[in-house]
Formats: C-alpha cells, structure tokens, sequence
C-alpha cells in the first residue's frame, strides 16, 4: 500500500494543481509547479549518481532547500534524515545512521564516504527530464529524524510511512487543518516539530508558509495580513512577541497557535491569552512523530503541565520502572500507530525499548479523573534533598514569577548533607541577593535553592528546550556565568 508525503503531493497535484502549496519570501509555488520542481530535482539527482531506495541525509542552510531536498527524497523512496548545519555532531549522526549520500550545500565540507549532491540546484528550476515516483511502502522506513539530545547524544528515530500518516491525520482532527488554511512554520526543520508541520500541510492540501528566520516584525506582518490559520511556536518565541506587543486579536483567520517544544509557564500563557493569542499546548517527542495529546483552546483555568486528552489511536498509561501499570505518578508510556519503529544502529533498526507496540518514556506524568495527561518532567532529572523527591519544574516555575528573572533553571550538586544541594541558574535583571530574599519570602523550605547563579542566557536548544547536560556542566565547572554565585548560609534553605 502506498501512502506518505509523495503519495499526498502526487493526489493534491492532480486535483488542485494551482492551490498554493510553499510560500516562502522569493515565491509561491503551487502543488502542480512544486511536483515538477521535485520531479526535476529527482532527475538531477539520479542523473549526478543519487541511488534511490537508499537512505539519504539533507543538510543545507536553506529551509527551502530542505522542504525541496526532503521532496526528491520521498519521491525517490529514499528514507531520509535532516540536519542541522550548525550541530558538530551532525555528521556522526549521519555515518551512525548508515548513511552513503548527502544532498548538501556546495560549501560544507562531508566526510569521504559520502556521495554528496548539491542543494543549491533543487531551487532552481532544472531542464533535467522529470522521473516517475519511486515511493516507498507504507511500512516502509521514510524518515529518520534527530532526538534533541538534550539530554545525551541525539540518535536518529526511525519513523515509517504508517507511523507519519497516523501522526498527521491524528492531529488534523483536533487542528481542523483544511486546503485553504496557512500554516506559519519558523521553527527548525531538523526537528520533528519543524518538519511535522511539512507533513501536515502535505497531507491537508494546505499551504505552508516558510520562514527562513525568526523574527517579530515579519510574523507581525504576516498576521496582520490576515493569511495565517495555524503557527506553531515555543515557550521563548511567544515571549518575545508578546514582548514586541503582538497583540492578535484582529488576526480572524488564526485558529490554531500550537505551543511545544518546552513547558509553558502560567504567567506567559495569562499574557498569551489576554492578548488574543488562541493557544492550544502539545505533548510529544521525536519518537513518536510530533504530538501524541493536544489541550486545545486553553482558559485561565488551564495548569502548567496539563497536555490535554490523547489524539485518537493513542492510548496513554503510567508505569513504573519495570513497565507495570500504578496509579498515581509514575513514567508516561505511550502505544499507538504513531509510536516509531525504532532507532537507527548504523544501517540496521534497533527496536530495544518497544513492547507491545508501546514506548515507556523518560517523562514522569499522572492521568486526572478528565483523562488528561500532566507532564512533571524527566525521571531522570529529579533531584532528592533533604530525603525529599524534588523535580526541577516543581522550582522553576515558582522561579519564572520573581521580579527581575526573565529564565530560570534548576540543577543539583553534590551534598554531604542535603544530598542533592539545589542551585538556582538566573537569567534576567534581578540581583541574586534579591532572588534569594524573594525565595525565602515565597518558597516553602523544602523547595529553596541554597545556591544561586547568574547566567546571561541559559543553554537552550532551537525549540527552547533547556539542554540540562549542559547546565550542570556550567554549574560543575563556571561556564557562562554573568557575575558568579550566591550561596545560603540558612540551614532550611534546600531542607
């Protein structure tokens, strides 16, 4: 059976070929004149040395480029992995994945053993004799994409055309994604979050409008213009355009503004809302295929944490460290369609971790008498103080509203005493010594850092996720502090 992104681009071609299909700052291509930039791109390909049906990896500067490269991939039933041009590691990740050829920009230097093809002749238009489509089956491998790594090494997620159609039709039913709706994507297309939204308005007929770059006075633009239905954002992107004062509540056409990425904080959601914006948080990960539980159209009543109801097909549970079901918190597993096939070893897939078509996660959760998802964190991020089990997220979001922090962050260092001694990493305005005043006034013993950190920015990833690893290892060593450290001498602080 075939079914996947060049199936649906071959289908909305053939039945809407002058609906926009890729807005991007240079033109608007429809799907009939985006087949044929594929098509011809393909040809290029082939005619170069591209062997099709192998895995290919895509690595350019330009997110045009991608979307185009990604195409000639799909249309050649070659799975393929994006990455990021600006990640050392991207390289390895490509030989660890069992990768032979890259689509890439003229100028980036690729290890020898691999057959490399310019990207720079995908955005033109190309004489080469367009190719017949050579897509591949549904339960075929089609894309493998990069865990964020925030945490460790990131691998590559072995995703396949089922796993890609289930996820997108799964989430079209709560986003009402029609043909005629605009999907504003700025974020990084290396990333699951990014490229979902390709496949979405793939297999919607919709248009998706490209964004090279972040930046506020071209999304103000683009929304006062009235054109923008859907626009995905992180926790740290809405912040600075509420920041700018985007205020949204002319934008009649904007429906659905799709929060992930990173937890969202009460107090920007509270300014979200009150300036229009029609916020709808997602839980999620690269494995499986972006989002598998939606909380659309968020109130005041709406609690950090809480991602909503599963989408249809997915079937949520909390386990424990053996994988038996407990009520109460404990690890988020997750079974369904959409759950991947597993993970990329050099040329073979490794399923290690899958059982019964399920993943338990790194992520602590609970179910409420709603069936809504609450999201804690990592398990493997909790700290123990005092005797006392205490999350990161449990601090940092009492953090986020002291006067004069703009981000916060909390890590743990070793303690003869306390056992983890809690650090509070600060970024923003504030005085450390004010911090940690407002910390004694406002936090319970159990939850007060005993030591602080200024950072001038904290280590956050291209989706704002906060790369803990990182952290730790600037709070170990002194990397990236603005003016030093703060220590208590209260006993009761980090009790």
């Amino acid at each position: 059976m075939r079914d996947g992104p060049a199936a649906w681009l071959t289908g909305h071609a053939a039945a809407r070929p002058g609906a926009a299909a890729l807005i991007t700052a240079r033109e608007t291509l429809s799907y009939a004149t985006l087949r044929a930039r594929i098509e011809t791109g393909a040809a290029a390909c082939l005619a170069a040395g591209l062997v099709p049906g192998q895995s290919l990896a895509i690595i350019t500067a330009s997110r045009e480029r991608l979307v185009l490269a990604a195409g000639v991939a799909f249309h050649l039933g070659c799975p393929l992995l994006p990455l990021d041009p600006v990640r050392p590691e991207a390289w390895d990740l490509a030989t660890e994945s069992g990768i032979g050829q890259v689509i890439c920009d003229r100028d980036l230097d690729t290890p020898r053993d691999l057959r490399r093809f310019d990207a720079e002749r995908l955005a033109a238009t190309v004489s080469a004799r367009p190719t017949s489509p050579r897509a591949a089956r549904e339960a075929d491998v089609q894309l493998m994409i990069a865990t964020s790594g925030t945490s460790g090494q990131p691998r590559a997620v072995a995703l396949t055309g089922h796993n890609l159609a289930t996820a997108v039709r799964a989430s079209r039913q709560c986003l009402s994604l029609h043909p005629q709706d605009v999907w504003l994507n700025t974020l990084p297309l290396s990333h699951i979050g990014g490229f979902a939204i390709v496949l979405r308005c793939l297999e919607a007929g919709a248009a998706m409008l490209l964004h090279e770059t972040f930046a506020v006075e071209t999304i103000r633009r683009v929304l006062d213009e009235n054109r923008v239905s859907h626009v995905s954002l992180v926790p740290a992107m809405l912040a600075r355009l509420l920041d700018a004062g985007l205020d949204v509540g002319q934008a009649s056409r904007l429906r659905h503004v799709l929060i992930g990425g990173a937890r969202l904080d009460a107090g920007l959601a509270r300014r979200a809302l009150a300036a229009g914006w029609p916020l709808c948080v997602s839980y999620g990960m690269t494995e499986t295929a972006s989002h598998v539980c939606l909380y659309p159209g968020l109130d005041a009543s709406w609690q950090p944490g809480d991602a909503g109801k599963p989408l249809a097909g997915v079937s949520i549970s909390i386990v424990n460290d053996d994988h038996r079901p407990v009520s109460g918190t404990g690890r988020i597993r997750i079974a369904g369609p959409m759950v991947m096939a597993g993970y990329m070893d050099g040329a073979r897939l490794n399923g290690a971790g899958l059982i019964d078509n399920g993943l338990t996660t790194g992520d602590l959760g609970y179910l409420d008498d709603r069936g809504h998802l609450h999201v804690l964190g990592r398990a493997d991020e909790m700290l123990v103080s005092g005797g006392r089990n205490i999350h990161p997220h449990e601090v940092e979001r009492l953090l986020q509203v002291c006067p004069g922090v703009r981000d916060a962050a909390v890590t743990g260092l070793p303690d003869p005493v306390w056992g983890d001694r809690l650090v509070a990493c600060i970024a923003g305005d504030a005085l450390l010594e004010d911090v940690e005043h407002w910390c004694r006034a406002n936090l319970p013993g159990s939850l007060r850092p005993r030591e602080f950190r200024a950072f001038t920015a904290l280590p956050r990833d291209a989706l704002g996720k906060l790369r803990r690893a990182e952290l730790r290892q600037a709070v170990q060593h002194d990397f990236g502090l603005r003016e030093g450290t703060l220590r208590t001498t209260d006993g009761k602080a980090g009790a």
